[in-house]
């Protein structure tokens, strides 16, 4: 049940109810119960609200048993109040080296004056982390702070860019292969070591079922160890034998 929803349309409305339908509630168990179904169904609500602009949105939502149904309940929802719809005043960037300020400001699909909706900022925050990701800025952490202005009605956004270390990939280890095997091995390796381990390591993709599956399916190596490179859990799991480790990283240029 909505009650002064005028934002959420019937399909988004469609869409909360069938969700809770979904729910198995076991009130008294490890389960969800029914608060948190309704702080759920709450959250779903204010999100919608955001998006619009409305960040500062009051919403309740509790569970009402139905009569003469059991255990059935109602979720019984109200938006208090809209407050103010906020539009996007300034956006900076600080604290970055690797890139430009303008080059990140434009991978917000959002302008000054635009609605302040939160989808947009977090798809923002998602470019930010593919780009810095795909150059090797593996630990990039980006730190939203907001500032809102009441009489303007805007919200200037402030990041704090923590670009971490570019990390590249450095010498391989391999246990377990004979020394003919392990040379032309080793031998491969020298196209990938050096380069940029990025978040899609494309390279590495395309060499890994080339030289090292049928040196797999011969020699069955007992380690794999991969110096200056985050641990890359899919590589593991699709060569069990092989133990993927982090070693030492380099500092950017």
């Amino acid at each position: 049940m909505f009650e002064s929803a005028r934002l959420l349309s019937p399909r988004e409305q469609q869409q909360i109810t069938r969700a809770l339908r979904g729910e198995r509630i076991a009130t008294g168990s490890r389960k969800r119960d029914l608060a948190d179904v309704a702080d759920e169904t709450a959250a779903r609500v204010r999100a919608v609200y955001q998006n619009e602009g409305y960040f500062k949105v009051q919403v309740t939502a509790k569970a009402v048993g139905v009569a003469g149904r059991g255990l059935r309940y109602d979720i019984v929802l109200r938006v208090l109040e809209e407050g103010k719809q906020y539009r996007l005043g300034d956006l900076h960037l600080i604290h970055m080296t690797a890139f430009s300020e303008q080059r990140l400001r434009d991978l917000f699909p959002i302008r000054h004056g635009e609605i302040f909706g939160r989808e947009k900022i977090a798809d923002g925050l998602e470019n930010l982390r593919r780009l810095y990701g795909s150059q090797g800025y593996l630990n990039f952490t980006p730190v939203p702070n907001t500032r809102f202005n009441e009489d303007s009605e805007t919200v200037d956004l402030e990041i704090d860019v923590d670009e971490g270390r570019q990390f590249r990939w450095g010498n391989l280890h391999v246990d377990g292969m004979r020394d003919l095997d392990r040379e032309v091995l080793l031998q491969s390796w020298e196209g990938i070591r050096g380069q940029l381990y990025t978040s899609d390591n494309q390279e590495l993709d395309r060499l890994l079922p080339k030289i090292l599956l049928p040196s797999a399916k011969r020699h069955k190596p007992n380690r794999l160890c991969i110096q200056e490179a985050r641990r890359a859990g899919r590589y593991g799991r699709r060569l069990p034998q092989f133990d993927l480790e982090p070693g030492p990283h380099q500092t950017s240029s």
